[in-house]
């Protein structure tokens, strides 16, 4: 009976389809989801584990290959004879180690990793061997020799083998290393220096014949100079200058009375001495000169309006301190200093009707004297070694040029230096 019962349970159900609660489902999902993140989380950790056992492993490979490359050993020097070429090229069989063959593969050294092997000097004895011409058109690295060494080289490894030990005795000479301008501390020039010179004058009454000039009567005169120069930069931007130069100085005074004799006549002053600003002077000229006020009783046909000038040539030695103001191509600089002049000509002339006579020198004039000198330099190079130079100055005498107590003249110049400047 109970079969019966299960088979009408069975007919009846049999048809019959419930569906399961919508959180069932919910539930299975996310159970799935859950597993598969679990298993992207292994995947991930799995590939970072296993790149960074890949690259432990090909550290250890190269530092193996790395500690694998021949050093070489230390050469020791051999005894050559004086008469032997030291350039000539000498093969030596090399240690137990053979140089390796040369990989594409270029790996950087440290100084750490040379280190010196010491070698019995017995190895190396007998070694000396000319290496056969067809030898050195070999590209191939033969593994028992050394290739191109010689004498020197043999004495160089001797040398830094000892400096590495502690047992050299010969100083390691380092070069330090200079900019070009650096490098270039001397500087030989030439110049030329054309200018205009005056002076300060001033007279005492005491001197009669003196005190017939005046100051409004002076002018200055044109001239030109020039000369070499040394310079030595013991900074960067300072230099020392000295040199030896040649200029003239002097003054014009204007309104002077000039006698002039007629006919056959002979001046009254001919061979005697006739009166300047800056002295007397043994006339050596026809005409004779004074003071338009000194002549006024005695004007006549023969009297002639006229100058006088006087010049004075020095040689110099300066003494100049020069700063550059800046390191551009075109350099500038500010300059003083002082000069020696030594007076090698002193001529005094009187022009009058177009004529310019030389009339003698000018007495108690100073032979040495002291000058100041301030400037302004401008340099532009025209190669590596050689540059132009413009230089506008001021130059003043800083003793009167008479000796007499009566004059005081103190020179001075303006001047426009153009020249060259060679460094090396």
């Amino acid at each position: 009976m109970s079969e019966k019962i299960e088979k009408l349970f069975k007919n009846a159900l049999e048809q019959v389809s419930v569906e399961p609660p919508s959180r069932v489902w919910e539930g299975i999902n996310s159970h799935f989801a859950m597993k598969q993140r679990r298993m992207r989380r292994i995947y991930t950790y799995s590939g970072v584990a296993a790149a960074v056992l890949l690259l432990f492993c090909v550290g250890y490979f190269m530092q193996n290959q790395h500690a694998n490359i021949y050093t070489p050993s230390s050469i020791v020097a051999l005894n050559f004879d004086n008469n032997q070429d030291s350039n000539k090229i000498l093969a030596f069989t090399s240690t137990s180690h053979s140089i390796p063959e040369i990989k594409k593969r270029i790996v950087q050294y440290s100084n750490k990793n040379l280190v010196p092997v010491p070698t019995s000097t017995s190895v190396w004895e007998g070694l000396e061997n000319e290496q056969p011409e067809g030898d050195l058109k070999n590209n191939a690295i033969r593994s028992e020799f050394i290739p191109l060494v010689n004498q020197s080289a043999i004495e160089n490894q001797r040398k830094y083998t000892e400096l590495l030990e502690g047992k050299s005795s010969t100083p390691v000479k380092t070069t330090k290393v200079k900019s070009e301008n650096e490098a270039k501390i001397f500087s030989v020039g030439g110049y030329i220096s054309p200018g205009y010179s005056s002076g300060n004058y001033r007279t005492s009454g005491s001197n009669t014949r003196s005190a017939q000039y005046e100051s409004s009567q002076m002018s200055g005169i044109l001239n030109i100079g020039g000369g070499l120069t040394f310079a030595v930069k013991p900074t960067k931007r300072i230099s020392i200058e000295t040199g030896l130069g040649y200029s003239r100085l002097g003054q014009k005074t204007d309104d002077a009375q000039v006698y002039v004799p007629s006919g056959d006549m002979v001046s009254y002053n001919a061979n005697t001495h006739a009166y300047t600003p800056l002295g007397s002077v043994k006339n050596k000229a026809t005409a004779t000169v004074s003071t338009p006020e000194n002549f006024i009783s005695l004007k006549g046909e023969q009297d002639k309006e006229g100058s006088i000038e006087q010049q004075f040539d020095a040689i110099e030695i300066p003494l100049i301190f020069r700063y550059h103001l800046n390191d551009n191509k075109v350099r500038f600089s500010v300059l003083g200093g002082f000069g020696a002049s030594f007076m090698v000509r002193n001529h005094t002339y009187v022009n009058y009707n177009g004529k310019k006579e030389f009339m003698g020198e000018a007495e108690d004039i100073r032979t040495f004297n002291i000058s100041t000198n301030i400037g302004f330099g401008i340099e532009y190079p025209i190669t590596k070694s050689i540059a132009i130079k413009l230089e506008p100055g001021f130059k003043y005498y800083l003793q009167s040029l008479s000796k007499s107590e009566f004059i005081d003249f103190k020179p001075y110049s303006f001047t426009f230096s153009t020249g060259i400047g060679i460094n090396f």
